[in-house]
């Protein structure tokens, strides 16, 4: 009995021996599967480039490029490719390596037509799940971006009415400036008296000075909109997760201006021993450079949800205390260290945790909110972004005091 796929898939067969090749081609082709074919490394790479394939079946031992090398190169490129390994050796060593390399199963020659169904149907469904587990993890990463856009929403707001409003009324008084500057040339063209001439002169030059103040504080406004709007599109625009190599000292600005707004009125944020207020963000960045490979995007997404969840649990922390609470503290501290790893302290007052909460901190969709105030997300989220850039996290618990959370990063 043929067992047909839902939709008719495409399978590459990598083979340096031509009966083989022929032989899974007619067992695959009566399963109602397509079938390409290469004789080494090289062509199988070329076809994976031009093709959209979802499983690869691939001997190990092929002259040139092993079937191993053939296997991790492939599994870093296309990620979502399936992978069968194809041994005329029955070497459990080589099979646990291929394995750990993500193969998805693993045949001795020669291989019987029923192991070889069974094996493809099990790696292609094996795919099937591991994208829709995938996918629901975009939808529910989108979705806690979604909600911290809604908590930080009010904030950006207010952080671009401000500016604005001041550039409005100083483009107000610049207008009326405009208006006296054209009145005194009038009156200079007149050819008044020497004396009166003077004063006019006099008038002007005060007109000059302040305007020259309008101006600059107008650009600075803007400069404030722009850090702002910078912010934000880092924060919500979607890279598709590349990396490059960035200065994380972005990603940490950026998640500090789009938090500004919920910490400013009850507390400060310290950067490296500097007060956040007193930062010019582009002037800091361009003066502290520490490199990575990394995305930023994905990377202010992990701080704006820490320093949130801080901002939260201090509150929270304020509001049940019976004595006078200290203003909110954010202390952050970014360095290298001897082995170029990066370590990234983030350190707050927020009262720290119960021991049973802070073991169960990283659980997917544990939180200590209140119900609908929270996704329980937050913090496992944290987690797979610092695994995505092959870092560490873990969590300093200070009960009574607060967190301390370390993330370090490979050079």
């Amino acid at each position: 009995m043929t067992v047909e796929p839902a939709t008719k898939q495409t399978i590459i067969i990598v083979d340096d021996e031509k009966n083989v090749r022929d032989l899974f081609i007619r067992y695959l082709k009566a399963e109602n599967f397509n079938c390409l074919t290469a004789s080494n490394g090289n062509e199988a790479l070329d076809i994976l480039a031009a093709e959209e394939i979802p499983l690869m079946l691939c001997d190990i031992n092929m002259d040139g490029m092993s079937g191993i090398d053939l296997l991790n190169i492939a599994r870093k490129k296309y990620p979502e490719l399936a992978v069968i390994m194809v041994s005329g050796v029955d070497d459990r060593n080589v099979a646990r390596m291929a394995l750990e390399l993500g193969a998805s199963g693993y045949l001795i020659k020669p291989v019987p037509r029923t192991s070889l169904i069974i094996q493809v149907l099990n790696a292609l469904r094996l795919r099937e799940l591991s994208l829709s587990k995938e996918a629901n993890t975009r939808m529910l990463i989108h979705q806690e971006k979604l909600a911290a856009i809604g908590r930080l929403a009010a904030g950006i707001i207010h952080e671009l009415n401000t500016p604005t409003t001041y550039i409005r009324g100083n483009l107000q008084t610049f207008a009326r400036y405009s208006a006296s500057f054209n009145d005194y040339l009038k009156k200079m063209a007149a050819n008044p008296e020497k004396e009166e001439l003077e004063n006019i002169r006099k008038k002007m030059a005060t007109l000059l000075e302040t305007t020259d103040e309008i101006s600059a504080a107008a650009l600075k406004g803007t400069e404030r909109i722009m850090n702002i709007v910078s912010s934000m599109r880092g924060f919500v625009v979607d890279s598709h997760r590349d990396k490059t190599e960035i200065n994380i000292f972005q990603p940490m600005i950026d998640a500090l201006i789009l938090t500004r707004n919920r910490f400013k009125h009850i507390g400060r944020a310290t950067l490296d021993g500097h007060k956040f207020k007193d930062i010019n963000p582009k002037n800091f960045v361009v003066r502290n450079r520490l490199l990575i490979s990394a995305n930023s995007q994905r990377l202010c997404q992990l701080f704006v949800i820490l320093f949130n969840n801080s901002i939260d649990a201090w509150q929270t922390f304020a509001n049940e205390s019976q004595k006078e609470q200290a203003s909110f503290h954010l202390e952050i501290s970014i360095r290298k260290q001897e082995d170029g790893n990066v370590i990234c302290q983030v350190r707050d007052n927020s009262g720290g945790m119960e021991a049973d909460t802070a073991v169960q901190v990283f659980e997917p969709f544990f939180t200590t909110k209140e119900g609908g105030k929270g996704t329980g997300l937050g913090m496992s989220i944290c987690q797979q972004i610092v695994r995505e850039h092959n870092g560490k996290i873990f969590l300093k618990n200070y009960p009574g005091s607060g967190v301390c959370w370390n993330i370090s990063f490979p050079a």
